[in-house]
């Protein structure tokens, strides 16, 4: 004896459910491809470029964080070359990017170390020999200070009583608040 479930409706408006051939309501394989798997060397690209770039930004890391955008660069690339089209090769270009930004910050912040390292070497200033602590621990005038202080000829007295105005050269003069 046939069923009604067992025979297929002509009238029916519900569209055949995907399923193997026979048994009807199972669902069978997916009609959309799965996404791709991002590759493990893209996203450590893109992390350490991350961390590099934040390490670069602080004044006394930048070093490491030029470490980093170094490895992350390198990383980038090989992952970039190893990832399969439409996987992963976004992620590994901005590794690449993060990296090439972080050694350019590093680069900069190594230029005005350097910069304000070297400012004060342009002076014209010498210390007079009576100043210069001697090699030889003992001899007089070691790293000894005078008793008093040295001043240069013509700059005036060491204390100014209350109100006197000193001049310091043709073009400065401290002058006392009333």
């Amino acid at each position: 004896m046939t069923t009604p479930m067992d025979q297929p409706d002509a009238d029916s408006s519900t569209p055949p459910q995907p399923g193997a051939p026979g048994t009807p309501g199972v669902p069978g394989p997916s009609p959309y491809a799965a996404p791709a798997a991002l590759g493990g060397l893209a996203v450590s690209a893109l992390v350490l470029g991350i961390v590099g770039l934040a390490l670069a930004t602080v004044p006394f890391l930048f070093w490491l964080g030029a470490m980093l955008g170094v490895v992350a660069l390198v990383i980038g690339i090989v992952g970039l070359a190893q990832a399969e089209p439409g996987a992963g090769r976004g992620v590994a270009a901005v590794g690449i990017a993060l990296g090439t930004v972080t050694l350019f910050v590093s680069a900069g912040w190594l230029v005005l170390l350097l910069f304000v390292a070297h400012a004060g070497d342009d002076t014209d200033e010498t210390v007079p020999e009576s100043e210069q602590a001697s090699a030889a621990p003992g001899t007089p005038g070691a790293g000894a200070l005078p008793a008093t202080p040295v001043e240069p000829a013509g700059t005036g007295p060491a204390v100014l009583a209350f109100g006197e105005t000193h001049a310091y050269g043709p073009a400065i003069r401290s002058v006392p608040v009333k």
